[in-house]
Protein backbone atom coordinates (compact mmCIF):
# COMPACT_ATOMS: atom_id res chain seq x y z
CA UNK A 1 0.00 0.00 0.00
CA UNK A 2 0.89 3.71 -0.48
CA UNK A 3 1.60 4.08 3.18
CA UNK A 4 4.51 1.65 3.56
CA UNK A 5 7.71 3.13 3.85
CA UNK A 6 10.16 1.67 0.94
CA UNK A 7 13.01 1.79 3.67
CA UNK A 8 13.78 -2.25 2.93
CA UNK A 9 12.20 -5.40 1.37
CA UNK A 10 8.94 -6.36 2.28
CA UNK A 11 8.54 -10.19 4.31
CA UNK A 12 6.45 -12.60 3.44
CA UNK A 13 5.49 -12.46 7.04
CA UNK A 14 4.20 -8.44 6.83
CA UNK A 15 2.11 -9.61 3.57
CA UNK A 16 -1.49 -10.20 5.79
CA UNK A 17 -0.98 -6.76 7.11
CA UNK A 18 -0.74 -5.28 3.71
CA UNK A 19 -4.06 -4.07 2.46
CA UNK A 20 -4.44 -3.01 -1.29
CA UNK A 21 -5.46 0.08 -2.61
CA UNK A 22 -9.57 0.03 -3.32
CA UNK A 23 -9.38 1.20 -6.92
CA UNK A 24 -6.58 -1.72 -7.88
CA UNK A 25 -9.90 -4.19 -7.19
CA UNK A 26 -11.41 -2.41 -10.28
CA UNK A 27 -9.38 -0.90 -12.06
CA UNK A 28 -7.25 -2.42 -15.45
CA UNK A 29 -3.93 -2.27 -15.28
CA UNK A 30 -2.42 -1.27 -18.81
CA UNK A 31 1.35 -1.92 -19.30
CA UNK A 32 2.90 1.56 -19.97
CA UNK A 33 4.73 2.05 -22.98
CA UNK A 34 8.73 2.20 -22.84
CA UNK A 35 9.58 6.09 -22.81
CA UNK A 36 12.35 6.25 -25.09
CA UNK A 37 14.09 3.38 -27.94
CA UNK A 38 16.40 1.32 -26.69
CA UNK A 39 20.08 2.06 -26.47
CA UNK A 40 23.02 0.87 -27.05
CA UNK A 41 23.93 -2.54 -25.18
CA UNK A 42 25.48 -2.10 -21.72
CA UNK A 43 28.86 -2.99 -21.45
CA UNK A 44 29.20 -5.82 -18.87
CA UNK A 45 32.85 -7.28 -17.18
CA UNK A 46 33.30 -9.62 -14.54
CA UNK A 47 36.49 -11.15 -12.52
CA UNK A 48 38.25 -13.26 -14.68
CA UNK A 49 37.77 -17.49 -13.42
CA UNK A 50 38.64 -20.89 -14.95
CA UNK A 51 38.01 -21.64 -17.98
CA UNK A 52 34.35 -22.93 -18.34
CA UNK A 53 33.08 -20.15 -15.87
CA UNK A 54 34.73 -17.78 -18.73
CA UNK A 55 33.30 -19.03 -21.74
CA UNK A 56 29.91 -19.12 -19.90
CA UNK A 57 30.27 -15.63 -18.92
CA UNK A 58 31.18 -14.80 -22.53
CA UNK A 59 27.75 -16.83 -23.80
CA UNK A 60 26.00 -14.03 -21.16
CA UNK A 61 27.43 -11.80 -22.95
CA UNK A 62 30.32 -10.45 -21.18
CA UNK A 63 32.88 -8.46 -23.10
CA UNK A 64 35.80 -7.90 -20.02
CA UNK A 65 37.29 -10.00 -17.36
CA UNK A 66 39.40 -8.71 -14.69
CA UNK A 67 42.44 -9.71 -12.72
CA UNK A 68 43.32 -8.21 -9.87
CA UNK A 69 47.42 -7.88 -8.57
CA UNK A 70 48.03 -8.15 -4.54
CA UNK A 71 45.72 -5.38 -2.98
CA UNK A 72 48.27 -5.28 0.05
CA UNK A 73 51.43 -5.29 -1.65
CA UNK A 74 53.66 -3.86 -4.88
CA UNK A 75 54.60 -6.75 -7.65
CA UNK A 76 57.61 -5.30 -7.49
CA UNK A 77 59.59 -7.96 -5.47
CA UNK A 78 63.16 -6.74 -5.52
CA UNK A 79 64.32 -3.03 -7.22
CA UNK A 80 63.29 -3.59 -10.97
CA UNK A 81 62.15 -7.64 -10.08
CA UNK A 82 58.38 -7.97 -11.36
CA UNK A 83 56.05 -10.55 -10.95
CA UNK A 84 53.73 -10.43 -12.93
CA UNK A 85 51.95 -13.95 -13.01
CA UNK A 86 48.64 -13.19 -12.07
CA UNK A 87 48.51 -10.63 -14.43
CA UNK A 88 49.71 -13.32 -17.02
CA UNK A 89 47.55 -16.04 -16.03
CA UNK A 90 44.38 -13.43 -16.19
CA UNK A 91 45.37 -12.20 -20.05
CA UNK A 92 45.87 -15.55 -20.90
CA UNK A 93 42.28 -17.06 -19.60
CA UNK A 94 40.43 -13.88 -21.07
CA UNK A 95 42.30 -14.31 -24.76
CA UNK A 96 41.30 -17.72 -24.51
CA UNK A 97 37.65 -16.76 -24.10
CA UNK A 98 37.64 -14.41 -26.65
CA UNK A 99 37.31 -11.30 -24.45
CA UNK A 100 39.00 -8.55 -23.38
CA UNK A 101 41.04 -8.18 -20.15
CA UNK A 102 41.50 -5.49 -17.80
CA UNK A 103 43.61 -5.11 -14.91
CA UNK A 104 43.54 -3.96 -11.53
CA UNK A 105 47.41 -3.23 -10.31
CA UNK A 106 47.54 -1.51 -6.54
CA UNK A 107 50.95 0.47 -6.17
CA UNK A 108 50.30 2.24 -2.88
CA UNK A 109 51.20 -0.49 -0.13
CA UNK A 110 55.09 -0.52 -0.06
CA UNK A 111 56.63 -3.91 -0.81
CA UNK A 112 59.00 -4.72 1.65
CA UNK A 113 61.77 -4.14 0.35
CA UNK A 114 60.94 -0.42 -0.38
CA UNK A 115 59.63 -0.25 3.35
CA UNK A 116 62.94 -0.15 4.50
CA UNK A 117 64.33 2.64 2.75
CA UNK A 118 63.77 6.71 3.35
CA UNK A 119 61.88 7.05 0.45
CA UNK A 120 58.69 6.01 2.17
CA UNK A 121 56.60 7.61 4.49
CA UNK A 122 53.77 5.88 6.22
CA UNK A 123 50.49 6.59 6.73
CA UNK A 124 49.77 7.67 10.28
CA UNK A 125 46.47 7.90 11.81
CA UNK A 126 45.72 11.01 14.03
CA UNK A 127 43.76 9.51 16.76
CA UNK A 128 45.58 5.67 16.97
CA UNK A 129 49.05 7.13 16.17
CA UNK A 130 49.29 3.56 13.85
CA UNK A 131 51.54 3.60 11.04
CA UNK A 132 50.82 1.57 7.85
CA UNK A 133 52.60 -0.14 5.03
CA UNK A 134 50.05 2.41 2.67
CA UNK A 135 52.25 5.47 1.74
CA UNK A 136 51.03 8.42 2.88
CA UNK A 137 49.35 10.69 0.00
CA UNK A 138 51.16 13.58 0.76
CA UNK A 139 55.06 11.72 0.46
CA UNK A 140 56.66 14.14 -2.23
CA UNK A 141 58.11 10.72 -3.95
CA UNK A 142 54.81 9.23 -4.23
CA UNK A 143 54.55 11.05 -7.97
CA UNK A 144 57.85 9.17 -9.12
CA UNK A 145 56.37 5.70 -7.35
CA UNK A 146 53.44 5.72 -9.51
CA UNK A 147 55.66 7.08 -12.60
CA UNK A 148 58.26 3.89 -12.05
CA UNK A 149 55.47 1.44 -11.63
CA UNK A 150 53.16 2.45 -14.41
CA UNK A 151 56.34 2.46 -16.72
CA UNK A 152 57.32 -0.95 -15.75
CA UNK A 153 53.41 -1.96 -16.38
CA UNK A 154 53.66 -0.33 -20.03
CA UNK A 155 56.42 -1.82 -20.72
CA UNK A 156 54.83 -5.71 -20.15
CA UNK A 157 51.60 -5.20 -21.04
CA UNK A 158 51.70 -1.73 -23.22
CA UNK A 159 52.21 -3.68 -26.82
CA UNK A 160 51.67 -6.30 -29.16
CA UNK A 161 49.77 -9.79 -27.87
CA UNK A 162 50.26 -9.10 -24.11
CA UNK A 163 48.08 -5.66 -25.08
CA UNK A 164 45.73 -4.61 -22.08
CA UNK A 165 42.18 -3.17 -23.26
CA UNK A 166 41.38 -1.88 -19.63
CA UNK A 167 43.08 -0.68 -16.37
CA UNK A 168 40.89 -0.69 -12.87
CA UNK A 169 42.88 2.24 -11.77
CA UNK A 170 44.47 1.39 -7.96
CA UNK A 171 44.08 4.50 -5.75
CA UNK A 172 44.22 4.12 -2.02
CA UNK A 173 42.33 2.64 0.75
CA UNK A 174 41.41 -0.83 1.70
CA UNK A 175 40.64 -2.56 -1.78
CA UNK A 176 42.33 -0.01 -3.86
CA UNK A 177 39.57 2.67 -4.26
CA UNK A 178 39.29 6.23 -3.74
CA UNK A 179 39.02 6.85 -0.07
CA UNK A 180 41.39 6.75 2.86
CA UNK A 181 42.66 3.17 4.24
CA UNK A 182 39.15 2.20 6.65
CA UNK A 183 41.01 -1.47 7.54
CA UNK A 184 37.91 -2.88 5.50
CA UNK A 185 40.61 -5.78 3.85
CA UNK A 186 40.58 -9.13 5.55
CA UNK A 187 44.26 -9.61 5.52
CA UNK A 188 45.64 -6.42 6.78
CA UNK A 189 45.40 -8.16 10.21
CA UNK A 190 46.99 -11.20 9.38
CA UNK A 191 49.95 -9.65 6.93
CA UNK A 192 50.57 -6.24 9.26
CA UNK A 193 49.52 -7.10 13.01
CA UNK A 194 46.80 -4.87 14.58
CA UNK A 195 48.83 -2.02 15.08
CA UNK A 196 50.25 -1.89 11.56
CA UNK A 197 46.46 -2.38 10.10
CA UNK A 198 44.22 0.60 9.32
CA UNK A 199 41.04 1.54 10.60
CA UNK A 200 38.58 4.38 10.37
CA UNK A 201 40.92 7.22 12.14
CA UNK A 202 42.19 10.73 9.80
CA UNK A 203 45.58 9.53 7.96
CA UNK A 204 47.37 12.68 8.30
CA UNK A 205 49.67 12.26 10.87
CA UNK A 206 52.75 12.41 9.42
CA UNK A 207 54.79 16.22 8.98
CA UNK A 208 54.76 16.20 4.87
CA UNK A 209 50.45 16.35 5.60
CA UNK A 210 50.57 18.37 8.09
CA UNK A 211 53.13 20.76 5.85
CA UNK A 212 50.81 20.77 3.28
CA UNK A 213 47.54 21.57 5.45
CA UNK A 214 49.49 24.83 6.63
CA UNK A 215 50.86 25.51 3.02
CA UNK A 216 46.63 25.45 2.14
CA UNK A 217 45.83 27.43 5.21
CA UNK A 218 48.05 30.29 4.11
CA UNK A 219 47.10 29.98 0.76
CA UNK A 220 43.64 30.86 1.71
CA UNK A 221 43.94 33.24 4.36
CA UNK A 222 47.00 35.32 2.80
CA UNK A 223 47.57 36.67 6.63
CA UNK A 224 47.51 35.26 10.62
CA UNK A 225 44.93 37.95 10.84
CA UNK A 226 42.20 37.06 8.83
CA UNK A 227 43.33 32.79 9.56
CA UNK A 228 42.01 34.12 13.49
CA UNK A 229 39.45 35.62 12.56
CA UNK A 230 38.62 33.26 10.68
CA UNK A 231 38.76 30.27 13.44
CA UNK A 232 38.71 32.37 16.55
CA UNK A 233 42.20 30.62 16.64
CA UNK A 234 45.44 32.88 16.97
CA UNK A 235 48.53 30.93 16.16
CA UNK A 236 51.73 33.37 16.23
CA UNK A 237 53.24 31.87 13.20
CA UNK A 238 52.03 29.59 10.13
CA UNK A 239 54.23 26.64 11.54
CA UNK A 240 52.01 27.00 14.81
CA UNK A 241 49.01 25.87 12.52
CA UNK A 242 47.33 22.78 13.15
CA UNK A 243 44.89 20.65 12.74
CA UNK A 244 41.05 20.76 14.73
CA UNK A 245 40.95 19.06 18.13
CA UNK A 246 37.60 17.31 16.47
CA UNK A 247 39.57 15.15 13.86
CA UNK A 248 40.81 12.81 16.52
CA UNK A 249 37.08 11.40 17.07
CA UNK A 250 36.48 9.87 13.34
CA UNK A 251 32.87 8.76 13.80
CA UNK A 252 32.06 11.28 16.58
CA UNK A 253 33.36 15.29 16.92
CA UNK A 254 33.93 16.85 20.53
CA UNK A 255 30.85 18.73 20.01
CA UNK A 256 27.48 18.29 17.46
CA UNK A 257 27.33 20.82 14.38
CA UNK A 258 24.57 22.58 16.60
CA UNK A 259 26.96 23.50 19.60
CA UNK A 260 29.68 24.71 17.88
CA UNK A 261 30.24 28.12 17.21
CA UNK A 262 30.31 29.87 13.54
CA UNK A 263 33.93 29.78 14.27
CA UNK A 264 34.39 26.02 14.72
CA UNK A 265 32.56 25.15 12.20
CA UNK A 266 34.65 26.81 9.73
CA UNK A 267 38.12 25.48 11.36
CA UNK A 268 36.01 22.48 10.83
CA UNK A 269 35.40 22.88 7.47
CA UNK A 270 38.70 24.03 6.23
CA UNK A 271 40.05 20.96 7.57
CA UNK A 272 38.09 18.38 5.63
CA UNK A 273 38.00 20.26 2.98
CA UNK A 274 41.72 20.11 2.68
CA UNK A 275 41.72 16.36 3.23
CA UNK A 276 38.90 15.67 0.85
CA UNK A 277 40.97 17.64 -2.03
CA UNK A 278 44.46 16.15 -1.11
CA UNK A 279 42.95 12.33 -1.99
CA UNK A 280 41.02 13.77 -4.67
CA UNK A 281 44.66 15.43 -6.05
CA UNK A 282 46.19 12.16 -5.22
CA UNK A 283 43.33 10.29 -7.75
CA UNK A 284 44.16 13.13 -10.20
CA UNK A 285 47.81 11.84 -10.17
CA UNK A 286 47.31 8.21 -10.31
CA UNK A 287 45.04 8.58 -13.39
CA UNK A 288 47.15 11.71 -15.42
CA UNK A 289 50.17 8.88 -14.58
CA UNK A 290 48.03 6.28 -16.37
CA UNK A 291 46.98 7.74 -19.25
CA UNK A 292 50.53 9.32 -20.13
CA UNK A 293 51.42 5.80 -20.10
CA UNK A 294 48.32 4.50 -21.57
CA UNK A 295 46.85 6.83 -24.36
CA UNK A 296 44.47 4.42 -25.66
CA UNK A 297 43.16 2.26 -23.09
CA UNK A 298 40.03 2.09 -21.16
CA UNK A 299 40.80 2.96 -17.66
CA UNK A 300 38.24 2.93 -14.96
CA UNK A 301 38.10 4.58 -11.26
CA UNK A 302 36.79 2.40 -8.63
CA UNK A 303 34.87 4.48 -6.29
CA UNK A 304 33.74 2.69 -2.79
CA UNK A 305 32.82 2.41 0.97
CA UNK A 306 29.08 2.29 1.47
CA UNK A 307 28.69 5.33 3.40
CA UNK A 308 30.29 8.58 3.38
CA UNK A 309 31.22 9.45 6.43
CA UNK A 310 33.84 12.65 5.88
CA UNK A 311 36.78 10.15 7.60
CA UNK A 312 36.37 8.48 4.27
CA UNK A 313 37.95 12.11 2.30
CA UNK A 314 35.89 11.21 -0.77
CA UNK A 315 34.44 14.19 -2.65
CA UNK A 316 32.13 12.15 -5.26
CA UNK A 317 31.35 14.91 -7.18
CA UNK A 318 35.15 15.83 -7.54
CA UNK A 319 36.15 12.02 -8.52
CA UNK A 320 33.88 11.94 -11.43
CA UNK A 321 35.38 15.53 -12.48
CA UNK A 322 38.67 13.78 -12.37
CA UNK A 323 37.43 11.27 -15.03
CA UNK A 324 36.17 13.67 -17.05
CA UNK A 325 39.28 15.49 -17.22
CA UNK A 326 41.76 11.89 -18.03
CA UNK A 327 39.02 10.60 -20.22
CA UNK A 328 38.33 7.83 -17.60
CA UNK A 329 35.03 5.76 -16.63
CA UNK A 330 33.51 5.87 -12.95
CA UNK A 331 32.59 2.53 -11.07
CA UNK A 332 30.55 2.51 -8.07
CA UNK A 333 30.77 -0.75 -5.63
CA UNK A 334 27.27 0.63 -4.17
CA UNK A 335 25.34 -1.93 -6.37
CA UNK A 336 22.61 -3.55 -4.79
CA UNK A 337 24.31 -2.47 -1.30
CA UNK A 338 20.92 -1.14 0.01
CA UNK A 339 17.53 -1.99 -0.93
CA UNK A 340 16.65 -0.52 -4.16
CA UNK A 341 14.19 2.40 -2.66
CA UNK A 342 17.21 3.24 -0.83
CA UNK A 343 20.36 2.95 -3.28
CA UNK A 344 18.07 5.36 -5.61
CA UNK A 345 17.91 7.54 -3.07
CA UNK A 346 21.23 7.84 -2.04
CA UNK A 347 24.98 8.03 -3.21
CA UNK A 348 24.24 5.36 -5.75
CA UNK A 349 22.48 7.63 -7.71
CA UNK A 350 24.35 10.92 -6.51
CA UNK A 351 27.04 9.63 -8.27
CA UNK A 352 25.72 8.27 -11.03
CA UNK A 353 23.72 11.93 -11.89
CA UNK A 354 27.80 13.37 -11.42
CA UNK A 355 28.43 11.29 -13.92
CA UNK A 356 25.61 12.37 -16.27
CA UNK A 357 26.14 15.68 -15.85
CA UNK A 358 29.84 15.52 -16.36
CA UNK A 359 29.69 13.21 -19.24
CA UNK A 360 31.47 10.15 -17.76
CA UNK A 361 30.67 6.55 -18.47
CA UNK A 362 28.88 5.14 -15.56
CA UNK A 363 29.23 1.24 -14.13
CA UNK A 364 28.16 -0.65 -10.84
CA UNK A 365 29.32 -3.14 -8.74
CA UNK A 366 27.88 -5.24 -5.96
CA UNK A 367 30.03 -5.23 -2.73
CA UNK A 368 29.39 -9.01 -2.33
CA UNK A 369 27.10 -12.27 -3.31
CA UNK A 370 23.77 -11.56 -5.22
CA UNK A 371 20.60 -13.79 -4.60
CA UNK A 372 18.08 -14.19 -7.74
CA UNK A 373 15.59 -10.58 -6.20
CA UNK A 374 19.09 -8.77 -5.66
CA UNK A 375 20.48 -9.84 -8.82
CA UNK A 376 17.06 -8.15 -10.69
CA UNK A 377 16.90 -5.41 -8.28
CA UNK A 378 20.51 -4.50 -9.80
CA UNK A 379 19.76 -4.59 -13.00
CA UNK A 380 16.59 -2.42 -12.48
CA UNK A 381 18.92 0.06 -10.67
CA UNK A 382 21.90 0.21 -13.16
CA UNK A 383 18.98 0.77 -15.99
CA UNK A 384 17.41 3.61 -13.66
CA UNK A 385 20.84 4.88 -13.04
CA UNK A 386 21.23 5.15 -16.80
CA UNK A 387 24.47 2.64 -16.50
CA UNK A 388 27.09 2.03 -19.35
CA UNK A 389 28.49 -1.03 -17.76
CA UNK A 390 28.03 -3.40 -15.36
CA UNK A 391 30.28 -5.07 -13.23
CA UNK A 392 29.93 -8.50 -11.01
CA UNK A 393 31.81 -11.34 -9.78
CA UNK A 394 31.45 -14.52 -11.93
CA UNK A 395 29.77 -16.46 -9.06
CA UNK A 396 26.68 -14.00 -9.47
CA UNK A 397 25.83 -13.98 -13.03
CA UNK A 398 26.97 -17.79 -13.32
CA UNK A 399 24.66 -18.81 -10.22
CA UNK A 400 22.40 -16.31 -11.89
CA UNK A 401 22.49 -17.38 -15.63
CA UNK A 402 18.26 -17.64 -16.19
CA UNK A 403 18.35 -13.76 -14.63
CA UNK A 404 21.02 -13.03 -17.07
CA UNK A 405 19.13 -14.51 -19.93
CA UNK A 406 15.84 -13.06 -19.35
CA UNK A 407 16.30 -9.39 -18.60
CA UNK A 408 19.45 -8.98 -21.11
CA UNK A 409 17.33 -7.71 -23.87
CA UNK A 410 16.37 -4.58 -21.60
CA UNK A 411 20.19 -4.40 -20.17
CA UNK A 412 20.58 -0.91 -22.68
CA UNK A 413 22.18 2.44 -22.12
CA UNK A 414 19.52 5.23 -22.63
CA UNK A 415 17.98 7.98 -21.59
CA UNK A 416 15.15 7.84 -18.39
CA UNK A 417 12.34 9.53 -17.20
CA UNK A 418 13.01 11.51 -13.61
CA UNK A 419 11.12 14.43 -12.97
CA UNK A 420 12.61 14.45 -9.22
CA UNK A 421 15.65 16.24 -7.75
CA UNK A 422 17.39 16.03 -4.61
CA UNK A 423 19.33 19.12 -3.28
CA UNK A 424 22.21 17.50 -1.04
CA UNK A 425 24.29 20.19 0.60
CA UNK A 426 27.76 19.18 1.02
CA UNK A 427 28.33 21.46 3.07
CA UNK A 428 25.45 20.21 6.14
CA UNK A 429 27.08 16.70 5.22
CA UNK A 430 30.11 17.56 6.39
CA UNK A 431 29.17 18.99 9.35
Amino acid sequence: ARDVRPDRLVTPVELPRLKPMAKLKTEKIVPAERAMKPGPPMLLGSEAGQGRINRMLASLGFKYLQTDDDHLTVNEVTPGKWDWSAGDAGLAAAQAAGVAWQYFPHFHWAPDWLAKTDRFVPSVGLNTRRKLRAMSIWNPNLPEWYEHCYAALAAHYGTGTNKLASIYLGIYGDFGEATFPLGLHPFELKRFGEKGAACPDYWCGDEYARASFRDWVRRKYTTLASLGAAWGVWPGSWDEVSYPHETVFPYQAIKWPEQMTVLERRYWLDFITWYQDSLTGHTAMVARTARRHFPKARLVLPVGNGEEQTVTGAHLSALVKICRETGAEIRSTHGGVYPVPTNLSSLLRRLASASHLYGVPFWSEPPGGMGTNQMVGRIFESLSCRASGFYDFFADPVGNAKVFRKYKQFMTYEETVCDVAMLFPSTDHML
